[in-house]
């Protein structure tokens, strides 16, 4: 079964296919990307269940109509033989003379006679058993009951009822059109009856139209000044943003050079709020130009999302780019309503901006003390007097301090600690949340901008510490990028810790799907930060420092369990799971190792020397388990045959000769460096199995034997646990050779 992403053209291919339409008041644009691909699940679910073929199916969703096409239908539904279960074969009696009272039920309920039944083989025991051919109908007859049950099934994440006996749906049902070839489907949902009428768009009129076949409705909507193909939608806005700012340009309404931020999300977004659409150029004072970029821009693409316009060199213009949803409505008109918003929504930023400015962070903090970080936990005061202590434990772990001194680091983040999330408690972040720590790291700088003009060593360092301040909730989502500043990371990845830790202990960890405080996002953010950071800090580090922070309640182990499947996710993103297992050995290594190794295995999964290597470690792994016998240190005096001997000796030429020699490769993260040279031990190891007897006789030969093959399996553990990588090639244990000691 397919999927097609485009509109059915009318042809006499739509003679065998059927439509639906659900015509309705505006759908929310949020919610359009769910509801198209329910309708795709759902289609294809049913369709499959009412046996209806293979054909492709083509669902489409604007902010007035749902449409689903069912393509190259068959007349009627396919031949289908369904096997049904019946009670046990030692309760049916003697078949066909003599049945029970359990195979006579079961035959009456399947409606067949008692020569009808079988008894079948099953791993949990012998049943009775019934072949019963499925009725065929015509597909004109199951389309109502499909068509219902599609509308009725679609997972809504809320819904309304708009009169007696209407609904529940997520808005008004204003008309439904369903149609096999050139026939009404008749059925009823939502309070509506289907007919064979649509409606023209808004702007002709809302008018409603007979369609006649399902070619008809979609030569209808070929001709209608309409797009109903979510990507031609984008498409065809985009291209008509870039029209309208180069001709606005030419005729000087625009700078030249003027440019519209490409946003896809937002375009999506604006796709779903219009059925038909005009581009408009708005612009406001020049004198909001003194507010921040960042603040500006939410106000024109977060609250009203119209699109940004810039120069070449990034700089805000007093201009914007909306897509107005009536082509036809007066543009003067249109555009002074666009324009007051966005003044009203400035006016009350500038508001609060230079309010706000007349008191410092320090005066903001003290009303954090108010502001409670979860139900029954501490508060925001709370939390930044504890990131004090977490930014120096986090710098402790920082190898590379980026030509800072840790004094220095130190005095910075001891710095804005107290202050970095005062900003919470302005006017300005209380009127623009999504503007939380942006517009601390501005207030910042201002405060200090005396300091800054100096063009000193302190004035370096005030404008470090305000750009931590307003990149430290970084990385917001799966795949943000990372705070740029060293002392941005640090900040963050505090503010984050501290954040899991007040949740667990205020007992609001995740479970199941239910995650209403974004822990998990949370955690996710941290995992990301440390990996990406290369700081030496594992999951354990972490669970165990949360000792003693928020109280003295001890929540280190499930927050342990809870880092190692947020690692876990953060691994998974991009590789399979057999590979995730393969690459974390434990939770005491740092995070960042257990990526870098993950890595180099995406790496060596398409050597051909990988299977020989892990079928080696294989080998190695049965035959020490299999003995029982416990590594050792090796002794090179007890080495007596040749093979053993050489392969010492290429142990001791490569450095890994003991433990201390892969452990320094692997804590470097040289994952390349530990491959090559346990590459070099291939042969000499598969000789040493052929010409050695490993469970030897004489007890100290044979533990001395044991350590030497010990050591290279835990050595080659460093590559990961490639018993998983085994699973992931297709290797199992059986196919490893055996030694003589087998």
């Amino acid at each position: 079964m397919t999927l097609s992403a485009s509109f059915p053209r009318p042809t006499h291919a739509l003679d065998h296919s059927a439509l639906l339409e659900i015509g309705c008041e505006e759908l929310p644009a949020a919610l359009l990307p769910g509801i198209r691909e329910a309708l795709v699940l759902g289609a294809q679910r049913l369709r499959k269940e009412f046996r209806l073929g293979e054909g492709a199916i083509s669902v489409h969703a604007t902010p007035q109509r749902l449409i689903v096409f069912f393509l190259d239908l068959p007349e009627k539904q396919e031949a289908r033989v369904e096997r049904i279960m019946g009670p046990p074969s030692r309760l049916a009696g003697t078949l066909p003379d003599h049945p029970s009272p359990q195979a006579t039920g079961f035959a009456k309920n399947q409606s067949v006679p008692i020569s009808s039944l079988f008894f079948l083989d099953t791993p949990k025991g012998s049943y009775l058993a019934v072949d019963r051919n499925l009725p065929v109908k015509p597909t004109a007859e199951v389309l109502p009951e499909l068509f219902s049950r599609l509308v009725v099934e679609l997972p809504l994440a809320r819904s309304m009822r708009w009169g007696e006996g209407t609904g529940p749906f997520l808005r008004p049902v204003l008309w439904i059109l369903a149609m096999f070839a050139q026939d009404l489907i008749p059925f009823s949902v939502c309070g509506q009856k289907s007919a064979n009428q649509t409606r023209t768009p808004r702007s002709m009129g809302f008018l409603p139209v007979t369609v006649h076949h399902v070619s008809h409705y979609a030569s209808l909507v070929s001709e209608w000044p309409l797009i109903v193909e979510s990507e031609l939608k984008k498409k065809a806005i985009a291209q008509e943003i870039d029209t309208t700012v180069r001709m606005e340009a030419d005729s000087g309404l625009l700078p030249h050079g003027a440019v519209w931020v490409s946003d896809p999300e937002l375009l999506s977004e604006v796709a779903d709020l219009v059925e038909q659409f005009r581009v408009v150029v708005g612009s406001f004072s020049p004198a909001f130009l003194d507010l921040p970029q960042e603040l500006i821009q939410t106000v024109l693409r977060v609250h009203q999302r119209y699109f940004v316009l810039t120069t070449k060199e990034g700089e805000t213009l007093p201009n914007f780019i909306c897509v107005a949803g009536n082509p036809r409505a007066n543009l003067h008109v249109i555009r002074a309503g666009y324009e007051k918003v966005v003044r009203a929504r400035l006016e009350d930023a500038q508001y609060y901006f230079d309010r706000d400015r007349k008191r410092s962070l320090s005066d903001f903090s003290g009303e954090l003390s108010g502001l409670n970080l979860f139900p029954g936990s501490g508060t925001y005061l709370d939390h930044a007097r504890a990131t004090r202590d977490m930014v120096d434990w986090f710098l402790d772990h920082v190898p590379d301090t980026g030509g800072f001194s840790r004094k220095d680091l130190s005095g910075v983040l001891g710095r804005i600690s107290p202050v970095y999330k005062a900003d919470l408690a302005t006017g300005l972040v209380r009127e623009f949340p999504e503007l939380q720590g942006v517009i601390g790291g501005h207030y910042w700088r201002w405060e200090n901008r005396e300091q800054i003009s100096r063009q000193d060593e302190g004035s370096q360092k005030i404008l470090l510490e305000a750009r931590a301040i307003s990149e430290h909730y970084h990385p917001r989502f799966p795949g943000d990028t990372l705070p740029e500043s060293l002392p941005g990371r640090i900040l963050a990845a505090s503010d984050k810790y501290l954040y899991l830790v007040a949740a667990f202990k205020a007992g609001l960890s995740p479970s199941g799907s239910e995650d209403p405080y974004a822990v998990r996002r949370a955690g996710t953010g941290l995992i990301a930060l440390i990996a990406g950071s290369g700081w030496s800090i594992s999951v354990k580090d972490l669970a165990e420092r949360s000792a003693g922070v928020f109280g003295e309640s001890d929540c280190s182990l499930p927050l342990l369990n809870f880092l190692v499947e947020r690692l876990e996710n953060h691994l998974g993103k991009d590789a399979p799971v057999l590979l995730v297992r393969a690459a974390l050995l434990s939770p005491s290594e740092p995070i960042f190792l257990s990526c870098q190794r993950l890595a180099f295995q995406k790496v060596i999964l398409s050597d051909p020397a990988l299977p020989v290597l892990v079928n080696l470690y294989v080998r190695i792994s049965n035959i020490i388990e299999k003995a029982g016998e416990k590594s050792g240190s090796v002794n090179p005096n007890l080495l007596a045959d040749p093979a053993e001997k050489a392969l010492w000796d290429k142990m001791m030429s490569t450095g890994l000769a003991d433990s201390a020699g892969w452990r320094i490769l692997a804590e470097s993260g040289d994952f390349p460096e530990i491959w090559r040279r346990s590459m070099l031990l291939v042969d000499p190891v598969t000789n040493f199995f052929e010409s050695v007897l490993v469970n030897a006789p004489e007890e100290s030969i044979r533990e001395n034997r044991f350590a030497l093959i010990g050591t290279i399996l835990s050595g080659m553990e460093r590559l990961g646990r490639l018993s998983f990588l085994s699973q992931l090639l297709g290797s199992s244990q059986e196919e490893a050779g055996e030694s003589k000691a087998g």
